[in-house]
């Protein structure tokens, strides 16, 4: 076993010195790249958010006759 892994070190050992792009290196791309999408999208929900917290202090207010029709009742249901 041990013979077996020896001879498989020494035959790919100089994979570690070639500047060629490694498989860890293809993957922290990966990573970093889906990062940068998330912190987008972070930050895109984030103003999404502020904007309609502001948004909801100026809708008029809704008459309670309406309360409870569709989409109307549901919404009034979140606050």
């Amino acid at each position: 076993m041990i013979s077996w892994w020896k001879a498989e070190f020494l035959s790919q050992a100089s994979m570690v010195f070639e500047k060629g792009t490694s498989e860890a290196d293809k993957i922290r791309k990966e990573y970093a790249s889906k990062q940068e999408r998330l912190e987008k999208l972070v930050d895109q929900l984030t103003v999404e958010v502020d904007w309609l917290n502001g948004s909801i202090t100026h809708l008029p207010a809704i008459p309670s006759s309406l309360m409870n029709f569709g989409i109307i009742g549901m919404i009034s249901r979140c606050w």
